[in-house]
């Protein structure tokens, strides 16, 4: 729903374009990339790496605390207008 909702609520908005999928990207995603390293004879290795998908992590800044409260301004403001 977010998908079709987000481009409906810029139209009506105060908020550049330019920012649209930057803010997009940061509500609606929800895949994180990690990375896993070692120091093997003082050099780091990476052990593996890869993507965790349908998941946030709690405290992440931007898809918890930011993202949500994005989120929340965009629907008011949607709203109100």
């Amino acid at each position: 729903m977010a998908e079709k909702l987000y481009p409906l609520m810029f139209q009506y908005l105060d908020i550049d374009m330019m920012y649209y999928e930057k803010i997009k990207h940061i509500i609606t995603n929800v895949s994180w990339k990690f990375r896993s390293y070692a120091r093997v004879n003082k050099k780091r290795v990476l052990m593996s790496s890869g993507t965790f998908d349908g998941t946030v992590f709690s405290g992440h800044p931007t898809r918890t605390t930011l993202g949500n409260t994005l989120r929340v301004i965009l629907y008011f403001r949607y709203m109100l207008k």
